[in-house]
């Protein structure tokens, strides 16, 4: 854009201040977004590691042998990895659930 007069300078500064209000939009639209991924990123791997412990700690115990040690990792491994790949059907299921008993 020839700035040649005021109002065209008035004019390119107009411009210029939508196209950064746009970008500014866009910016938060998208940290938010990527934030909202993060969180429920962090619910499934909470959810995944909290289970796989508390099975380990069921099945095994506290084990005195090295193939109890070996066996309780497996069984955290397993279950960590199983509710972490499915954390969005346990908590659509859970979510269901708990409607369906505190119903209004």
């Amino acid at each position: 854009m020839n700035i040649r007069n005021a109002e065209d300078l008035r004019v390119a500064i107009a411009d210029l201040e939508q196209k950064r209000i746009s970008k500014e939009m866009d910016i938060v639209y998208n940290l938010n977004a990527y934030a909202q991924q993060m969180k429920d990123t962090l619910v499934n791997i909470s959810m995944g590691v909290g289970t796989g412990l508390v099975a380990k700690k069921l099945i095994t115990g506290k084990p005195d042998t090295f193939l109890g040690r070996i066996a309780g990792d497996v069984v955290q491994g397993v279950v960590t990895k199983s509710v972490f790949g499915n954390a969005d059907t346990i908590k659509a299921v859970g979510t269901a659930i708990w409607k369906n008993i505190f119903k209004k």
